[in-house]
C-alpha cells in the first residue's frame, strides 16, 4: 500500500535517526540516511520539512490509449520518438513518442488494455507549479492531433482512442536535474527531482547510492552533479 510521507525530521547528531512521519499513521519510521525522489510532490516533503521549496514549472502532459487492429499489437514493441517536419506539427510541439504495448492493463490489471499503444505528444497542456493544480483532462484539439499523427504515419493501429489521462513532468529554470544533498542536513538527505531523466535512471539510482554511502566515487561525475545538478545553483529555489 502505498503511503504517503508527510514530513521528514534531521537532528545535527549523525548519531541519531532519521524520522519520517507517514500521514494518517502513528508509526515513525528511521533511518540514518534518505533519498527523495518524489518528482512532482517534491515540495510537498521540503517545505514542511526543511523550510524550501523548489520553482517547479511542471508540466501537465497528456496521453490516449489507442487501439491496434486484429494480429497487429506485437508491431508495437518498443518506445519511440518521431520529430516531424511541419504537416502535422505546430507553434506548440512537432515531438510524437509512443510505448510498447505491454503484458498488463493501463491499471496494472491482465485487462483488455494490455492490448492497448500508449501515444503522447510532447507538448504541456497547461504548466503548473503544484500537482493540486492538475486537471486531468486532456483537449480535444490534443487528441486530434494523436489521431492524425496515427492516421498519417502509424500503420497498423486505428484511431479511435479507449481512454487517456495526463502525467507530470518536473522542470525547473534550466531543464536540469536536481541532484544534491538537502542543505543543513550533514549529508544525510539526498534529493532528485526534475529534468527529462528516463534514459538516466540506472545512473542516477547509483549516485544515489553512492551520495549516502560516502560520496560519489567517480570524479568526474561528482564534478557534474556539484557544478550542473546543484540545489543552490541560481534560480532553483523560491526566494
Amino acid at each position: 500500500m502505498v503511503k504517503k510521507v508527510t514530513k521528514i525530521t534531521v537532528e545535527q547528531d549523525e548519531e541519531i535517526p532519521i524520522k519520517v512521519l507517514v500521514e494518517g499513521e502513528d508509526t515513525i519510521y528511521l533511518a540514518h540516511k534518505v533519498a527523495i525522489t518524489a518528482g512532482a510532490f517534491v515540495n510537498h516533503i521540503l517545505k514542511p520539512s526543511f523550510g524550501l521549496e523548489l520553482d517547479l514549472k511542471i508540466w501537465e502532459m497528456g496521453f490516449a490509449y489507442f487501439e491496434p487492429e486484429p494480429d497487429m499489437a506485437n508491431k508495437f514493441n518498443t518506445m519511440w520518438f518521431q520529430f516531424e517536419n511541419g504537416g502535422l506539427g505546430d507553434e506548440t510541439s512537432n515531438l510524437f513518442y509512443g510505448f510498447p504495448v505491454l503484458p498488463w492493463g493501463k491499471d496494472g490489471s491482465e485487462a483488455k488494455a494490455q492490448d492497448m499503444c500508449r501515444i503522447a505528444l510532447d507538448a504541456p497542456i497547461q504548466i503548473i507549479s503544484d500537482p493540486k493544480d492538475r486537471k486531468g483532462e486532456v483537449p480535444p484539439e490534443h487528441l486530434k492531433r494523436l489521431q492524425k499523427f496515427i492516421e498519417e504515419r502509424m500503420v497498423g493501429l486505428t484511431t479511435r482512442y479507449v481512454s487517456y489521462g495526463t502525467c507530470m513532468q518536473t522542470n525547473v529554470v534550466d531543464n536540469m536535474f536536481v541532484l544534491d544533498y538537502i542543505p543543513k542536513t550533514c549529508n544525510r538527505v539526498a534529493i532528485f527531482t526534475a529534468g527529462w531523466a528516463m534514459k538516466f535512471v540506472p545512473l542516477i539510482g547509483k549516485l544515489l547510492h553512492e551520495m549516502l554511502d560516502g560520496g560519489i566515487r567517480n570524479i568526474r561525475h561528482k564534478e557534474i552533479v556539484e557544478n550542473y545538478f546543484s540545489i543552490n545553483r541560481p534560480g532553483i529555489l523560491k526566494q
